[in-house]
């Protein structure tokens, strides 16, 4: 209702934002993406994000009553709704992989029955025009693609818990 209370919002969201880009520097840029020694990038995150740190519970202490809340509730709406599409994307890849797996043992009764067709389609009749020895590589193709990926491939990586993240 005043501009005290704006201010407070404010500073509590760049307050927030200092540590935040300072977690983000020192712990994940520096060492992963420009090979920093992570002894250089701890030395450093505990100089700069100490004093981020202190900055930022100060401000909690003096500014959230006074309006500085709202940033930290519209915060933590934005982590849960990635928290929940994580989790979504998740269970929806694992249901995938589980369905998958189901149709891989349904249909690989019929595998070897496919394969031996070809096989013997291909010792009846030597003379094929170019489509029909065309239409038996792909059947061929499609045998081989199937069986490169292991059903047991499909099934650890249900068991695991599906893609991770």
């Amino acid at each position: 209702r005043t501009s005290s209370n704006l201010t407070s919002l404010y500073g509590t969201a760049i307050a927030t934002l200092f540590i935040l880009t300072s977690i983000l520097i020192f712990l994940f840029v520096a060492p992963i993406c420009w090979r920093w020694p992570w002894i250089v990038c701890i030395a450093l995150f505990i100089i700069f994000g100490g004093y981020d740190a202190i900055l930022w519970i100060s401000t909690l202490i003096d500014k959230v009553p006074d309006g500085g809340w709202v940033p930290l509730v519209m915060a933590a709406f934005v982590c849960l709704f990635m928290a929940v599409w994580i989790l979504g994307k998740r269970r929806s890849r694992e249901g995938y992989l589980k369905e998958e797996a189901a149709e891989r043992k349904v249909l690989s009764r019929f595998l070897p029955r496919l394969k031996s067709e070809a096989e013997e389609e291909e010792e009846d009749k030597p003379c094929f025009s170019k489509r029909s020895s065309s239409s038996r590589r792909t059947v061929a193709s499609a045998v081989a693609a199937w069986e490169a990926v292991p059903l047991r491939a499909i099934e650890a990586s249900v068991s695991e818990g599906g893609m991770k993240n």
